[in-house]
C-alpha cells in the first residue's frame, strides 16, 4: 500500500467459484483489512475474478463505461461498468498472513465444492414463472448463483428454468452441469422455440467442453503408459540384476 500513490489501485486475478469461494473471499477481505474495503468482479462465462482496491477510496465500476472501442473485450467491460455486477469486500473473519498460509488448506475447500454434475432438483412452493419473471441473461451473467438460488424457489421445474439454471451453472464453467440442464429440459414437452434453445446451448456447451474431455482422456491415458513404463523398467531392473548377480 505505501508504494501506491492516493487513489492507487492494486489489482490481482483469482482463480474461483463464486464471491462466497473460499480463496476468492480470503483475498478479498486480506485486501479490504489492508484498503478498506474490495471489490470483486467474475469475468463473464469463466471463473476468474477481478478484485481491486483503491488506496484512500472506493472502486466506482461506472468507469469502465468510459471506454469505447470494438474489440471482444468490450463486451466484459460493459458487464463491469455494471455496480450490480461486483461484490465488496470487507474485513470479516479471518485473514491471510504470511506466517501462517492457509491458501492450500481453502483451495482444497474449494476443489471439494466442485458442481457434482447432477441436474437440479425443484424443491420449493413457489409458482415456476413467477420465480422466472424478470431473469435476464445479465442478471444471470453477474450473479449466477443468486439466480440458482431463487429458481430453486419453484415447485416444478419447466423447460425456462432448465434453460436458466442450465445458462447459470454454464457461468459457473460446470459445462456438464450445464449440458444436463439442457438436455433435462428438452423432457419437459418444450414448444418448438423452445427445443431450439435448448440444442443451440446443449450443442454450443459440449463445443466449449470438448477440448477438457479430451484433454481429460490424453491425461489419463499417458498416465497408465507412464505407469506401465515404470513397470517395465522396474522389471528390466530386476532382470539385470539378476543377471548381474
Amino acid at each position: 500500500k505505501a508504494l501506491l500513490a492516493t487513489g492507487g489501485i492494486l489489482s490481482a486475478n483469482v482463480g474461483g467459484l463464486s464471491f462466497k469461494d473460499p480463496v476468492v473471499a480470503a483475498i478479498g477481505r486480506t485486501m479490504a483489512s489492508v484498503f478498506g474495503s474490495a471489490w470483486a468482479f467474475r469475468v463473464p462465462r469463466s471463473r476468474n475474478f477481478m478484485l481491486l482496491a483503491r488506496k484512500d477510496g472506493e472502486i466506482d465500476p461506472s468507469i469502465f463505461g468510459r471506454v469505447t472501442g470494438e474489440s471482444a473485450e468490450m463486451t466484459v467491460l460493459v458487464t463491469a461498468a455494471d455496480k450490480g455486477a461486483w461484490h465488496r469486500f470487507t474485513q470479516k473473519d479471518s485473514v491471510l498472513i504470511d506466517d501462517r498460509p492457509l491458501l492450500d488448506s481453502l483451495q482444497e475447500r474449494q476443489l471439494a465444492s466442485l458442481p457434482k454434475g447432477e441436474a437440479t432438483v425443484f424443491t420449493g412452493d413457489r409458482d415456476p414463472d413467477a420465480v422466472a419473471a424478470g431473469i435476464d441473461q445479465e442478471l444471470v451473467a453477474a450473479d449466477p448463483e443468486a439466480v440458482i438460488e431463487r429458481l430453486l424457489q419453484a415447485k416444478v421445474a419447466t423447460p425456462l428454468l432448465r434453460q436458466l439454471v442450465g445458462d447459470a451453472r454454464w457461468h459457473l464453467r460446470d459445462l456438464a452441469g450445464a449440458r444436463m440442464e439442457y438436455q433435462a429440459g428438452l423432457t419437459l414437452g418444450p414448444s418448438d422455440d423452445m427445443r431450439g434453445v435448448l440444442e443451440a446451448r446443449d450443442r454450443a456447451a459440449m463445443s466449449e467442453l470438448a477440448p477438457a474431455l479430451r484433454a481429460a482422456e490424453i491425461a489419463g491415458r499417458n498416465g497408465y503408459l507412464a505407469a506401465a513404463m515404470s513397470l517395465l523398467a522396474v522389471a528390466i531392473f530386476f532382470g539385470l540384476h539378476r543377471r548381474i548377480r
